[in-house]
Order: structure tokens, then C-alpha cells, then sequence
């Protein structure tokens, strides 16, 4: 944690964020993805839904793209009537597409967060989705 944070964290300062993921969220985040500085927006606007959708400025994104009001609730991409929803806009926004028609993992993990932290997992899911998914032969 201590390389993603402006302030690095030592083992003095440790302490403050034992126990506290909204403290974590907050000093991670902190006046980055559209977050403002010194607020909560890193806890109130942290990874959800599909896609982790995760920052300020993309909930403000999603929210104008959707029509919801995704600032004022941010759970709503949770929600069981709005996540499929969500989720896919937020996939479309981020330019995924056509990777994804492409199969191609990295890129669509990429453009949604950043990290390939995890992509052999990803790639075994594509390959049991695409197998689950596939329409039945017609003989």
C-alpha cells in the first residue's frame, strides 16, 4: 500500500489505517480519479459493481451516460435493478468492445482498471463463459 499513496506509509504511520478500509480508501485515493482532496471520496466512491467501477470522475461518467444519479448514490451500481446496467455502460465507456470481440484479456483489463493483476484467472473465465455460452450444434 505504501507505493500507491502521495505520503508513503511507514511503520510509525502504519497503525492509523489497521482495522479501517475506509481510511485505506481514503489515503489511496486521495485527489486522484476525480476525487476530491481530503474528503471521503475515496471510501464513498471505491471499487463496485461489474466492472469496479472506482473514482469520482467515473461515477460522474456512468451517471451521465445512465441517467442516474450516481454521485448522490453511489450504490446503486450494486443495486440488482441497475448493476447488469451499469456494468455494461461502464464496459462500452471504457472502450472494451472491441477487445473483447477480439478475446483479448489483456486490453479489456486494461482499459477497466488498469492492472493485469489476476489475468489468468480472467482467461479462464473467458474460456468457461465462451463455452457455456456457446449456442448448441444443429445437426
Amino acid at each position: 500500500m505504501g507505493r500507491d499513496l502521495a505520503k508513503p506509509v511507514t511503520a510509525a504511520t502504519a497503525g492509523a489505517f489497521a482495522y479501517s478500509p475506509e481510511k485505506i480508501a481514503n489515503a489511496v485515493y486521495d485527489g486522484r480519479l476525480g476525487n476530491l482532496p481530503g474528503s471521503d471520496d475515496g471510501w464513498t466512491f471505491r471499487g463496485r459493481g461489474g466492472s469496479q467501477i472506482t473514482g469520482r470522475a467515473n461515477y460522474q461518467k456512468l451517471s451521465t451516460t445512465i441517467g442516474l444519479d450516481l454521485i448522490a448514490d453511489p450504490d446503486l451500481v450494486n443495486s440488482p435493478a441497475h448493476f447488469l446496467e451499469c456494468a455494461v455502460a461502464d464496459f462500452v465507456q471504457c472502450g472494451c468492445l472491441p477487445f473483447a470481440a477480439a478475446d483479448d484479456s489483456p486490453h479489456v483489463t486494461l482499459r477497466l482498471n488498469g492492472g493485469l493483476i489476476g489475468l489468468a484467472q480472467r482467461r479462464a473465465w473467458l474460456v468457461r463463459w465462451k463455452a457455456a455460452l456457446r449456442p448448441p450444434s444443429i445437426a
